[in-house]
């Protein structure tokens, strides 16, 4: 792939060798537990915006919450075990755990960022059905995630793209969500602060300082080894 694809995403992976998926010669711009965890944020981001509930300010039912966070704890005990060599990791362990819990975090976040409503109004973000139905369309991508790269060179190359695609979707919905968070929780009052536009030039900071911090920690890390 253009190298192009690996700089934009150096912002939020670190890339390790060992852990960048390579089929058929074509190596992925993100590694597997980021492409996994970026690409369910950028599936449910997806599914929020085509099914309207994007707009929902309440938070989703208890056992949809619960799953969500059920799934990123298991994300973070994957990566944690396996960094003290208590279990180790894999590759279908990354990929499961950065995935699913990938799709319940904007289920957390989009309904700090709507507009408030009168309490009779207000609707959970996600109810169970739905939730299985979102689930259910995570489950068929991560599948194909798996399957279709293993097919030869060609399909390896635009899975790659698909995937690259589907997990920027997921950084740039998840910087701006955080970037309006942020703007909520402000003292600043000013209307083009509070737009749309604001959100967006407060991403954009985000993601220049995340390249920049990630560029000099890793530069500081290979001068004191």
């Amino acid at each position: 792939m253009p190298e192009i694809f690996a700089m934009l995403a150096w912002a939020f992976c670190a890339r390790q060798p060992a852990h960048v998926l390579d089929l058929h010669g074509v190596s992925f711009p993100f590694c597997v537990r980021c492409m996994a965890w970026y690409g369910g944020l950028g599936i449910t981001f997806l599914f929020l915006w085509a099914s309207g509930r994007n707009r929902s300010t309440a938070l989703p039912t208890p056992g949809v919450i619960g799953w969500s966070l059920g799934w990123l704890l298991a994300m973070g005990a994957d990566g944690v075990l396996d960094m003290l060599g208590l279990c180790r990791a894999t590759f279908f362990s990354r990929l499961l755990t950065g995935w699913m819990a990938g799709t319940g975090i904007p289920l957390l976040l989009v309904p700090g960022v709507s507009k408030p409503k009168p309490r009779g109004a207000q609707q959970p973000v996600l109810r169970s059905g739905a939730a299985v139905g979102l689930w259910g369309i995570a489950g068929l991508h991560l599948a194909g995630c798996l399957y279709i790269p293993a097919l030869g060179p060609t399909t390896a190359l635009l899975s790659a793209y698909y995937c690259t695609l589907l997990a920027m979707i997921g950084c740039i919905g998840l910087l701006y969500t955080v970037s309006r968070l942020a703007i909520s929780q402000s003292p600043l009052r000013g209307a083009w602060w509070r737009s749309p536009a604001g959100a967006w030039v407060l991403a954009g900071g985000m993601y220049v300082l995340l390249w920049s911090g990630h560029t000099i920690a890793v530069r500081l890390f290979l001068f004191f080894p």
